[in-house]
């Protein structure tokens, strides 16, 4: 039996959950843009500093988590702006950062429902 690393040992992660204003992503794509700006931007050892992985979301294709070991938060976030400038794209909103997927899903969900919330159905005062 593989003994188990201490949990103590392991790199923390954190999770930015981004929304774009294009349309669906494709997460292929995205991966090997988002690496390729991030080996442009920090060479080969910085962007394999940065363990990006990425994930979109079925239920949104506008939204995509990105996974980012913790102390390179910033870095990841200036690769995703790169990235998205290269292709002449509008660049993506943050919505959350996160130290699980299912926290930042939910974060997003939550402030969805309450912006959605906050908008009346009617007008006011007539």
């Amino acid at each position: 039996m593989r003994a188990k690393m201490p949990k103590s040992a392991r790199n923390r992660r954190r999770y930015l959950l981004y929304e774009t204003a294009g349309g669906p992503l494709r997460e292929e794509e995205l991966s090997a843009n988002l690496k390729r700006a991030a080996l442009a931007l920090y060479g080969a050892v910085g962007a394999s500093e940065l363990e990006l992985t990425v994930i979109v979301r079925k239920a949104r294709p506008t939204t995509f988590l990105l996974g980012v070991d913790s102390v390179h938060v910033p870095e990841a976030a200036a690769a995703v702006a790169y990235s998205f400038a290269l292709k002449g794209e509008e660049l993506p909103i943050l919505l959350a950062i996160s130290g699980t997927i299912r926290s930042a899903v939910e974060r997003s969900l939550r402030e969805a429902d309450a912006k959605n919330s906050k908008s009346p159905s009617h007008p006011v005062g007539r």
